[in-house]
């Protein structure tokens, strides 16, 4: 059971690093080119989600 603990910690530091990196893609992709804010719009949703799951989960 501690294996599959610490395994879930990893991964779970893993996503956040990701999730992270894709909210600052994000940004800097609406700075570049503001019509992307439409394209985008579900990802700040997703990523709440999929944040929210973690706090949970995690």
């Amino acid at each position: 059971m501690e294996s599959s603990s610490q395994i879930a910690g990893i991964l779970s530091h893993e996503v956040n690093e990701r999730l992270g990196e894709v909210q600052r893609l994000e940004r800097e992709l609406e700075r570049i080119d503001p019509a992307a804010v439409e394209l985008l719009g579900g990802l700040d949703s997703a990523l709440v989600e999929l944040q929210e799951l973690e706090r949970r989960h995690g």
